[in-house]
Order: structure tokens, then sequence, then C-alpha cells
């Protein structure tokens, strides 16, 4: 959760997180980056991960007002099926259910359904979306 929150500032800003270069992902550096870019003095660090952690909320909302659900965060069915063929974890088969209650509980989300919550929403001052997912019937609870 913390480096999607992270990485979400570069990927507004259009830039591949694969070949560049580490100390650009430094808090400081990152902050710096971004404001300098938009001209607008977002602060520090610590605001920029919460306007990452919008992002991926508004994302969620999205998917969420398009009829996506808990069903829907998967992985390809190789990683559920497959043994692992090597290595430590050799012979193991992905269990995604734990992973998805572990993910949705640290994104503030409802680990039942998948949907955001309106603590999480209105935590954020995304009051609007909540109204909306809630008029929908696609709140979690």
């Amino acid at each position: 959760v913390y480096n999607q929150n992270r990485l979400a500032w570069g990927e507004c800003c259009i830039w591949c997180t694969f070949p560049t270069r580490s100390e650009w992902h430094k808090p400081d550096i990152l902050t710096k980056i971004i404001n300098a870019a938009t001209g607008i003095d977002f602060g520090g660090f610590e605001e920029a991960l919460k306007i990452g952690e919008r992002i991926w909320n508004v994302e969620k909302a999205f998917n969420v007002r398009e009829g996506f659900d808990r069903r829907h965060d998967t992985l390809p069915e190789r990683f559920l099926k497959e043994p692992i063929p090597s290595g430590p974890s050799a012979g193991q088969i992905f269990e995604l259910e734990p992973l998805l209650n572990e993910y949705y509980q640290a994104r503030g989300w409802d680990v039942a359904t998948g949907l955001p919550t309106r603590a999480k929403l209105e935590e954020l001052d995304l009051k609007d979306i909540a109204d909306e997912l809630e008029k929908m019937g696609r709140l979690g609870g």
C-alpha cells in the first residue's frame, strides 16, 4: 500500500518507474520533483502519500461504479492453480483470499466486498464520491 501510494505521484507525472534512478524515489527528491513539475507546493512527503492514497481510492471508486467488486480483484489463473516450481516457496500455490483480506484492511476498504468505505473516502476528503457510491448501493460497510 505504501509503495502504491508513493508511486502514484510518478504515474501522474507520466514517468516510468522501471528505468528511473532509485534516488528519485527518495521522499525528499520525489516531493521536489512533483512540486517543480506542477508549480504547486504540495507540502512534504506525508502529504504526497495522502494524495497518492486519494488517487488509489478514486481509481477504485471508478471501477466500483462500473460494477467491479472483490470478484474482479484476482490474479492470473496460473498463479492460483500451478504450484511454484522452485525456490523457498516451491510447491506452494498463491492463496488469494487471505492476501485480499489483508490488502483491503490496509486500504480501509470493506473486507467482505472489496468496496471502499464511507469512513475511508471521507478521511480523504472524498465525501462526494462516497455519496455517489452510496446512491448506487456500491459503498462498503
